[in-house]
């Protein structure tokens, strides 16, 4: 996940899950530019789901491992 605009926040979470819902990480944010989330599972398509200062943001995202 990247920060372009390197914003501040209090507190942040991301979680990621599979495709059928059940949760493969999560793990608290703290400010950042850019965070590498670990995932030992195979080549899918999971959801990230991020948590910013009570605001969600969600994304369908492809590995290809």
């Amino acid at each position: 996940i990247v920060n372009p605009e390197n914003m501040r926040f209090e507190k942040g979470q991301v979680e990621v899950f599979n495709v059928i819902g059940l949760p493969i990480v999560e793990m608290p944010v703290p400010n950042f530019n850019r965070i590498i989330i670990p995932i030992d599972e195979s080549s899918a398509v999971y959801v990230v789901k991020l948590t910013i200062d009570d605001k969600i943001h969600m994304k369908k995202v492809f590995v290809n491992k």
